[in-house]
């Protein structure tokens, strides 16, 4: 269980302070619902979602994820605590995968889909793709879905140097490492250890209208690793109504503390869909 008890610094910073957990829980008391299934996209080892202030006997714990030593650590977390769960290893954004149908099939209804960890500003493919596919299982009774997304701007300018300076990516170093791995064949420590010299930073995009993005990937393969987006509040929360139907039940702008004049903060959502039958 290495890997749920070493959690990176930022990650903890970032998702398990208790003003945090706390502006999770009151977001979740809003919706007044029993889940049927909690959905976790890009769960990690679940630490997060096991924290959460949930009818946890009444519901089958659904965390996914592309890394298969995580989907293990939060099932087998989750199991210890008598909890019913059911891990999918799969990247989310492969159109190919089997995610839609395993979830009709495996995850009752009233469904709570959550996206934590700005997973949800993290996508290669854009917020589009993965929303339009979140829909056919959203698309029911009661059915929630409940995002964190990291909210202000980048430094600038956007260059290696400031980014190194100033948002930092060592945390990230195995992470992305491995992502070089998988899409070249190379070994993974080989280019961990070499990481600090192909690591290439520039301007990213996004779908939604007022978004910061950076783009992290590769210099020597050109393999693009990571999105890293930030959002502005009231454009997210336009863009999800009008593109998507999904009407806001509650939410909550968390200011973290600020990075020199640079403003960061977590927008928690929780949203439902205005599909004709649901409420």
């Amino acid at each position: 269980m290495r890997l749920f008890t070493a959690r990176p610094r930022l990650y903890q910073d970032l998702e398990s302070g208790n003003p945090t957990l706390a502006a999770y829980a009151h977001i979740l008391a809003s919706s007044g619902t029993t889940f049927g299934s909690l959905i976790s996209i890009g769960a990690g080892d679940g630490y997060v979602d096991l924290s959460l202030p949930l009818a946890w006997k009444a519901l089958r714990y659904i965390p996914v994820d592309i890394s298969q030593a995580m989907v293990e650590a939060a099932v087998e977390t989750a199991r210890q605590r008598s909890i019913v769960a059911l891990g999918l290893v799969t990247d989310v954004e492969n159109t190919s995968s089997f995610l839609e149908e395993r979830l009709e099939a495996e995850a009752p209804p009233p469904r709570l889909v959550v996206c934590l960890g700005n997973m949800f500003g993290n996508l290669d493919q854009g917020e589009r793709a993965l929303l339009m596919r979140l829909r056919a299982i959203l698309d029911g009774p009661q059915c929630r879905l409940m995002l964190s997304v990291a909210l202000g701007e980048f430094p600038r300018p956007i260059d290696r140097a400031t980014f190194d300076a100033r948002v930092g990516w060592s945390d990230l170093r195995a992470l992305l490492s491995a992502g070089v791995a998988r899409r070249t064949g190379e070994d993974a420590l080989r280019i961990e250890e070499a990481m600090a010299d192909r690591l290439v930073v520039a301007a990213g995009a996004s779908d939604v209208p007022g978004a910061d993005a950076l783009l992290l990937s590769d210099g020597p393969s050109g393999s693009p690793l990571l999105h890293l987006r930030r959002y502005a509040f009231p454009p997210l929360l336009n863009w999800l109504e009008q593109v998507f139907a999904l009407n806001v039940v509650d939410a909550q702008d968390c200011a973290l503390p600020s990075v020199e004049e640079v403003r960061l903060g977590i927008a928690l959502l929780a949203l439902r869909t205005t599909s004709p039958g649901t409420q």
